[in-house]
C-alpha cells in the first residue's frame, strides 16, 4: 500500500448526525464512505467512482474523533477500470476497510 494519507473529521454538528443515536452519536458508514470517495476524487479528477467492490467497517466512528485514510496504488484492470484499495483508522484502530472502482470519465482519454 502507498503513503496516500489523508485526515479528515465529521463534526458534532454535522446533519447526519442528528437523531443516530443521541447523546452517543456514530457516523454512519455512507458519510465515512463519501469522505474517502471525495478525498480519491480531488487526487485524481479524470475518474470517477463506479461502486464499491468490498466494504468492511470494523468499528464505529464516533463524532469528532480523527480519521486517517490511507490509499493503495491504483490498480488497471483488463477492462481499462481501475481499482484503489483503502484503509480508515481512528489512531492506529482500524475503522474500516475496503476497495473503491473507478473509471476514466468520457473525453479523459
Amino acid at each position: 500500500m502507498q503513503t496516500t494519507h489523508t485526515s479528515f473529521q465529521i463534526k458534532k454538528d454535522h446533519p447526519c448526525l442528528a437523531g443516530h443515536f443521541p447523546g452517543n452519536p456514530i457516523v454512519p458508514g455512507v458519510i465515512i464512505l463519501d469522505e474517502v470517495a471525495s478525498i480519491i476524487l480531488q487526487q485524481d479528477s479524470v475518474f470517477r467512482i463506479t461502486g464499491f467492490s468490498s466494504v468492511k467497517f470494523l468499528q464505529p466512528l464516533h463524532a469528532e474523533q480523527d480519521v486517517t485514510v490511507k490509499l493503495g496504488d491504483k490498480v488497471f484492470t483488463s477492462s481499462g477500470r481501475s481499482k484503489i484499495k483503502f484503509l480508515i483508522y481512528n489512531k492506529s484502530e482500524l475503522v474500516a476497510q475496503g476497495e473503491i472502482k473507478l473509471e476514466k470519465t468520457v473525453g479523459s482519454e
